[in-house]
């Protein structure tokens, strides 16, 4: 399933879940959503999804609010969400003009947990709070490196052989096979 060049006009560009609802995505992309917070997806209340194998890529957030913004690929707000085989590269908040690198926001009771997936931001406090962020580290996570997409300009998000990414995968719970139906791990 692709969400591309979407644009939501609250949350969730790509796509916006809430009211106790619990989706489980399987290779997925998110690519150039945009919306005022979680460009690519937006977690709220009470939803809990689950994202096995996504990539988010160009997505935007583009909300001037200090009360809710932000989530260049992902805002969740008073939910829980599981990501597991993802990436996360190229997505951003335009705030005050100025675009700024931005993956995962979360906000107000929320939890986020993010196992074997690479992320765009370096692993600080400051990109993923410990409070929110549930045993996000780096032995079982990418952070900050290129994934070398083929040809991310004209939508090729398929990896290089030399993305880091490549076999840095969890193979238990995870589709038997990728978006071209290539059987996974690679």
């Amino acid at each position: 399933m692709v969400f591309h060049k979407n644009i939501g006009s609250f949350m969730g560009g790509g796509m916006h879940n809430a009211f106790y609802s619990a989706p489980t995505l399987k290779n997925a992309v998110f690519w150039k959503n945009s919306s005022p917070a979680g460009g690519g997806l937006a977690d709220d209340s009470k939803s809990a999804s689950n994202s096995i194998n996504v990539t988010f890529a160009e997505n935007t957030s583009r909300f001037s609010s200090v009360v809710l913004h932000g989530g260049g690929a992902v805002f969740v707000d008073d939910s829980k969400t599981k990501i597991k085989n993802s990436i996360f590269w190229g997505n951003k908040y335009l705030y005050n003009n100025t675009l700024l690198d931005n993956d995962i926001i979360t906000r107000k009771n929320s939890e986020v947990s993010v196992s074997n997936s690479l992320l765009q931001l370096p692993n600080t406090a400051t990109n993923y709070p410990s409070a929110s962020f549930l045993a996000l580290d780096s032995a079982h996570n990418i952070f900050a490196q290129n994934p070398l997409f083929v040809d991310v300009v004209n939508g090729n998000l398929r990896l290089e052989d030399c993305s880091p990414a490549v076999n840095a995968g969890d193979t238990v719970g995870v589709p038997a096979t990728d978006l071209d139906g290539n059987i996974r791990p690679y």
